[in-house]
C-alpha cells in the first residue's frame, strides 16, 4: 500500500499503542482512536516495511465502549491514545496488553492482577510542551514532529493553562521566537515545569545562553503563583533530548520540597519523580507489602534513594547501589536530612557490588529493581539470580524490557 491509498475493514485487534488493526489486502493497518469490531474507511498516511498507518474517515457499527474524548486535542495529539474510550475499557486494554507482552516477548502467561484505577484527567505533576518556529505551544502529533498547539492539558494539573497563556504572552512582547528545527534557529525549545503541593518550577529550554527581558517573565509569573521558581535549560544541541546537565537559576525557587510519609526530599526539573502521585503512592506501598522487618534488602538503580529511604521503614537494613555519583551522593543527603541509619548507599556498579555484598556474608536476601525504561542490564540480572535472592520485586515503567 502507499500513501493516500484508500482502505476499508473491520477492526479485529487493538495493538500495544491502542490503535485499531485493519486487515486490507493481505496487509496490516493501524488506525489510531478506533475499537475493536468498528467499521473503518480511511485514508494510507504513512507506510512501513511490514504495516501501514491509516486515518479514518468513517466509523460505522461503532463500539459500544467508544466514548466522547473530554479533551478537544484527542484526535490529533500524540500525548493521549484511549481518550475516545472509556475508562472501564482502558484498563482491561492494558490488562490484555501485559498479558500480550509477556507471551509475545517472554514466552510466559503469569498471573496478572486487575490493573489499578487513577484519576483519569488532572493528575500529571509533570508537563514538557515544545515550541515551534511559529510560537506554537502544544504536544506533538502521533509518530512526528508536528506541533498540535493546544490552550490547557486535560491530563496535567489546571495550572498548566495558566502557564502557556503567560509564556505566550512573555514570548508576543518580548519578540521572542520559538525553535524552528529544520532550520535550527529561534530560542525557546520547551516549557518544562513541575508541581509539588502548590510550588512551582519553570523551565525554559532555550537554544542560546540567555533570555531576553526575562523580568516582563517574573512579573507575569508573580502575579499568578505566589511560589515559584525560573530556570532557564541551555540546549544548543540538535536532537531529540529535551533538557541538558546546564540549567541556570533566574529568579525564586531553586527546588521543590516533596514529602512521602515522614520522608522529605528534594526535586527539581532535572530530578526523576512519578508524574502520577496517586498511582506512585500505590506502587511504592504494594511493593511494601513484600518486605518484613527482618529483611535484608539490595535495592540496585537506587537513584537518589526515595524508594531505599521507604524501604528502610519496613526492613532491617536496605542497601543503594547506584553508579551515578550525584545521584548517590543525594541518596547519602536523604538518608542523612531524615535521620535513617539503616540505609547504606553504596556508589558503583551492580554488577560488581552485588557480589561484594554476597562475599561478606549476605544471605537470605530480597532484592528490588527499579530501573530506567531500557530495563535492566544484562549482566546486573546475571549477579541478581547468581545472589540466589529470597525474592525479586521490580518495579518496571517499560512492560517490554520487563517481559524481556
Amino acid at each position: 500500500m502507499e500513501k493516500n491509498d484508500k482502505f476499508t475493514g473491520i477492526v479485529c485487534d487493538i495493538n500495544d499503542d491502542g490503535d485499531g488493526v485493519v486487515k486490507f489486502n493481505k496487509e496490516v493497518v493501524f488506525v489510531p482512536n478506533t475499537w475493536l469490531d468498528e467499521n473503518i474507511s480511511g485514508v494510507i498516511i504513512n507506510t512501513k516495511s511490514k504495516f501501514a498507518v491509516g486515518k479514518a474517515q468513517e466509523i460505522t457499527n461503532t463500539s459500544p465502549c467508544r466514548t466522547t474524548p473530554p479533551c478537544p486535542y484527542a484526535n490529533s495529539c500524540g500525548g493521549c491514545s484511549l481518550q475516545h474510550i472509556d475508562y472501564e475499557s482502558q484498563l482491561n486494554f492494558k490488562h490484555k496488553k501485559l498479558q500480550h507482552i509477556f507471551k509475545r516477548v517472554a514466552g510466559a502467561e503469569p498471573h496478572i492482577e486487575k490493573v489499578a484505577a487513577s484519576s483519569p484527567l488532572r493528575y500529571r505533576n509533570k508537563i514538557a510542551l515544545p515550541i515551534n518556529e511559529k510560537n506554537e505551544i502544544g504536544m506533538f502529533r502521533k509518530n512526528s514532529h508536528n506541533i498540535i498547539p493546544i490552550s490547557d492539558c486535560l491530563i496535567s494539573k489546571p495550572w498548566v493553562k495558566t502557564l502557556i497563556d503567560i509564556v505566550k504572552q512573555y514570548m508576543s512582547e518580548a519578540s521572542v521566537r520559538g525553535y524552528d528545527e529544520k532550520t535550527q534557529t529561534g530560542l525557546i525549545k520547551h516549557i518544562v515545569a513541575r508541581e509539588i503541593k502548590g510550588s512551582i518550577l519553570v523551565t525554559l529550554v532555550i537554544n542560546g545562553n540567555n533570555l531576553p527581558c526575562e523580568h516582563n517573565l517574573i512579573e507575569k509569573l508573580k502575579k499568578v503563583f505566589p511560589s515559584f521558581g525560573l530556570n532557564i535549560n541551555i540546549n544548543t544541541l540538535h536532537n531529540n533530548v529535551i533538557l541538558s546537565n546546564n540549567f541556570k537559576h533566574i529568579y525564586g525557587l531553586t527546588e521543590l520540597i516533596a514529602t512521602d510519609g515522614d520522608i522529605s526530599y528534594p526535586i527539581t526539573n532535572a530530578s526523576f519523580m512519578q508524574v502520577n502521585d496517586e498511582i506512585a503512592d500505590k506502587i511504592y506501598n504494594h511493593v511494601m507489602t513484600f518486605i518484613s522487618k527482618n529483611d535484608v534488602v539490595v535495592n540496585a538503580y537506587s537513584g537518589a534513594g526515595l524508594l531505599s529511604a521507604k524501604i528502610s521503614k519496613f526492613a532491617s537494613v536496605v542497601y543503594g547501589i547506584e553508579i551515578v555519583k550525584e545521584a548517590s551522593m543525594s541518596a547519602d543527603i536523604l538518608a542523612k536530612n531524615n535521620k535513617i541509619s539503616n540505609m547504606i548507599n553504596i556508589c558503583g556498579d551492580c554488577t560488581k557490588e552485588i557480589p561484594k555484598l554476597l562475599s561478606s556474608g549476605l544471605k537470605n536476601h530480597i532484592i528490588v529493581v527499579d530501573p530506567p525504561r531500557k530495563g535492566c542490564d544484562e549482566k546486573v540480572l546475571t549477579a541478581i539470580t547468581k545472589s540466589n535472592p529470597k525474592r525479586i520485586i521490580y518495579v518496571s515503567c517499560n512492560p517490554n524490557t520487563l517481559a524481556r
